[in-house]
């Protein structure tokens, strides 16, 4: 409602006090002589009173809410739905994507709908990018390398296992070559520090051939195991090094060596009993642990027999 307005023989009667205080009421200056907020007061009267507003004055701060229409609740909900947002973000992204062109949206389509860039770039039989690992051993062949069988598998065997991923990269035949090689050592592998060995080799000002240690050793040697798990048949691990033995990567990659059998484990060089446990947590009950009182020194290692144990609940794992 409109502000009550005096009334002309009211505010002729008033004292200069009264009549600043109805001049403030009504918003106009309160400044100036008693005839001149006189004057003031009865040009407010003439004018005609404002339009009084549709809500009550108490909620006229309030911000009200906007009004949605029909098809754009329905495509926010569509959104809610299909990105799992929350409900005020599925309107905002619906009251976004109204204000986009056809042309532009049309745009954007394409993009969310086209596949990722990696699979544009793989060719229509291929599943996925990099090279798959070996599912199973390939038929025997006659001839490596233009020599009989036995002849080129003996050169196969002089190569680690970094020379033959470069050799498998070179065509499809020196791939089936090296993936029969490869299911070969698989299947009754031990471990050798040679096979794991970089192909760029360090040498001194002499010539002689410097070591790079076994951390690099290692990552390749874990790389191998979980790569190549489900070949794996019988397991020679007495040599490899312990931080390898000890990692958690060797313990995800054991369940999946379906095909395994027997594992030869170090009875000596374990950092503590705890890591040695958490090891033959994961082997699985049915393959069979055999320990190896192997001496590991940097420079000479030598190894007794292997003691064959059966790994059960009611029986010792150590030797």
């Amino acid at each position: 409602m409109s502000p009550k307005r005096a009334q002309p023989a009211e505010v002729d009667n008033l004292t200069a006090v009264q009549l600043r205080k109805k001049a403030k009421e009504q918003g106009l200056v309160t400044t100036g002589s008693k005839q001149d907020l006189i004057a003031r007061l009865k040009a407010a009267k003439k004018r005609p009173a404002p339009k009084a507003a549709a809500e009550p004055a108490a909620k006229r701060g309030r911000k009200s809410h906007e009004e949605v229409k029909p098809a754009e609740a329905a495509a926010a909900q569509d959104l809610k739905a299909a990105l799992g947002l929350s409900a005020a973000a599925a309107r905002r992204l619906a009251a976004l994507l109204q204000t986009l062109s056809k042309t532009e949206l049309r745009r954007r389509l394409k993009i969310l709908q086209s596949p990722p860039a990696l699979a544009r770039c793989r060719r229509p039989g291929q599943l996925a990018a990099g090279a798959p690992a070996i599912g199973a051993p390939g038929p025997t062949p006659g001839t490596l390398f233009g020599l009989p069988a036995d002849s080129g598998r003996a050169a196969l065997s002089c190569l680690n296992l970094a020379d033959h991923n470069s050799l498998r990269a070179v065509c499809h035949a020196t791939r089936s070559l090296v993936d029969f090689e490869i299911c070969r050592l698989a299947a009754g592998f031990t471990y050798k520090a040679e096979l794991f060995d970089a192909r760029r080799v360090t040498c001194t000002r002499s010539g002689r051939v410097m070591s790079n240690g076994d951390s690099g050793r290692s990552r390749r040697f874990l790389g191998f195991l979980t790569r190549h798990a489900k070949l794996l048949q019988q397991l020679d691990v007495r040599h490899a090094p312990i931080d390898a033995l000890e990692s958690k990567i060797l313990r995800l990659a054991i369940p999946c060596m379906q095909h395994l059998t027997e594992i030869v484990l170090p009875t000596e060089g374990w950092s503590s009993h705890a890591d040695r446990q958490r090891l033959l947590s994961a082997i699985p009950r049915s393959v069979i642990v055999k320990w190896s009182k192997t001496k590991r020194s940097p420079n000479k290692e030598t190894s007794n027999e292997s003691q064959p144990s059966k790994l059960n609940a009611d029986q010792p794992v150590a030797p």
